[in-house]
C-alpha cells in the first residue's frame, strides 16, 4: 500500500534490506582489514626471510584479489539497492520474487568480504592470530557476522528456491 504512516519508499524496501545492512557492515570490516594489512605488510619481515611482506609476489596477488572482492561486494550492493530504491518510489513493496536481487547482492557481498579477509589473514603469518592483532579481531567479527541467518550461506538456498519457483 502507498498510504498510511508506513507509505514512504523506505518502508517498501522490505525486510531484505536487513541482509543488505549486514552485508554492508561486512564489506566495511573487510575494507578495514585491507587497510590494516597494507600497513602491516609494509613493516613486517616474516621470520626466516629477508623480504618484506609487501614485496612478496604471492602477497601482492592476494592483496589485489582481496581488494577486487571488496570492490565487487560494495558495487553489487550499491547498484542493487539503487535499482530497488528506484523501483519503490511509486511501486509496491519488495517481497517474494522482487527481493531476489537484493538478497543475492547481500549474500554475495558478505561472502566476498569473508574471502577477502581470509586471503589477508593467511598472508599475515603468525601476526594474524594474536589476540592483540586488529586483523584477528576483524577476521573474528566477520566470521561472527556471517552467522546471521538473513545473510548466511543458507540465504542462497532460500533465494534459489524463489528463483526456481519452489516457494
Amino acid at each position: 500500500t502507498t498510504e498510511g504512516p508506513f507509505a514512504a519508499p523506505l518502508y517498501r524496501m522490505g525486510l531484505i534490506i536487513d541482509a543488505v545492512r549486514i552485508a554492508k557492515v561486512g564489506v566495511g570490516i573487510a575494507q578495514g582489514a585491507l587497510e590494516e594489512f597494507i600497513t602491516l605488510a609494509a613493516a613486517k619481515t616474516p621470520a626466516y626471510t629477508a623480504t618484506l611482506t609487501a614485496d612478496r609476489a604471492t602477497v601482492q596477488e592476494r592483496v589485489a584479489c582481496a581488494q577486487a572482492l571488496i570492490q565487487a561486494g560494495r558495487h553489487t550492493l550499491s547498484a542493487t539497492v539503487a535499482t530497488a530504491w528506484e523501483a519503490v518510489q511509486n511501486g509496491p513493496r519488495i517481497t517474494g520474487q522482487t527481493c531476489i536481487p537484493m538478497g543475492l547482492a547481500a549474500s554475495f557481498a558478505l561472502d566476498a568480504a569473508v574471502q577477502a579477509v581470509d586471503l589477508l589473514y593467511a598472508s599475515s603469518g603468525t601476526t594474524a592470530f594474536r589476540d592483540e592483532s586488529p586483523l584477528q579481531k576483524r577476521f573474528r567479527d566477520l566470521q561472527t557476522l556471517r552467522q546471521n541467518t538473513i545473510a548466511s550461506w543458507s540465504r542462497y538456498e532460500s533465494l534459489g528456491k524463489l528463483i526456481l519457483g519452489r516457494q
